[in-house]
């Protein structure tokens, strides 16, 4: 039996890098997998790369930084599944230099995606593993994929540019976010990614 047998996991930014290789590594270990992605057909590549090797998945369209797409998600993903026990808010994109060459429309760009995004993710998944605030018999894990860069003052300009140390840089209030989710369904971490290159787990 795997270690997540039995789960549902939604993973935004499925369709490459990182978030494809979660999803392809929690289906692997008996997830039933919601692979969501900006462009449908790498979610959808992911999804039949899952159902090659025996697994259950669906893909989605999802602008991570919409709210009302979220709703859509959840909703797809409880037809689909009836349940959801893990979300990992994977996706974000990068900026196209240093903070000075970053115009606010860039900026906000950013933020909505790599920040709102977690925040509409996070109280979304939390919502529907505790329908109505009730607790349940089983918890849930809320995983945001941060950045390295968090942790490197000296490379602040790249930091922001790339905006992926959202949470890596703020552990205290994902510290935060998890008291207060555990409270009522789920956990929730903060995981630095050290790479977007590899498509498959090894």
């Amino acid at each position: 039996m795997g270690m997540v047998e039995g789960k549902v996991a939604i993973v935004t930014g499925a369709g490459s890098g990182i978030g494809r290789a979660g999803a392809l590594a929690l289906a692997r270990e008996g997830a039933r997998v919601v692979a969501t992605d900006l462009v449908l057909a790498s979610a959808e590549e992911t999804a039949a790369m899952i159902h090659r090797e025996g697994g259950m998945a669906i893909a989605l369209s999802h602008d991570v930084g919409e709210d009302a797409q979220w709703d859509v998600v959840m909703a797809a993903t409880q037809s689909a599944f009836g349940q959801l026990d893990v979300l990992v808010n994977n996706a974000g994109i990068s900026g196209k230099g240093s903070l000075a060459d970053t115009s606010p429309e860039d900026w906000r760009t950013l933020m909505r995606v790599n920040l709102d995004s977690v925040y509409f993710g996070t109280r979304a998944a939390i919502a529907a593993m505790a329908p109505n605030g009730k607790e349940r018999d089983r918890f849930g894990s809320i995983i945001v994929i941060s950045s390295i860069l968090g942790s490197s003052a000296a490379r602040v300009p790249r930091l922001i540019a790339r905006a992926r140390a959202r949470c890596a840089s703020s552990p205290s209030r994902s510290r935060s976010n998890a008291r207060r989710a555990a409270r009522r369904c789920a956990s929730t971490r903060s995981i630095p990614a050290t790479s977007t290159r590899r498509s498959s787990p090894r």
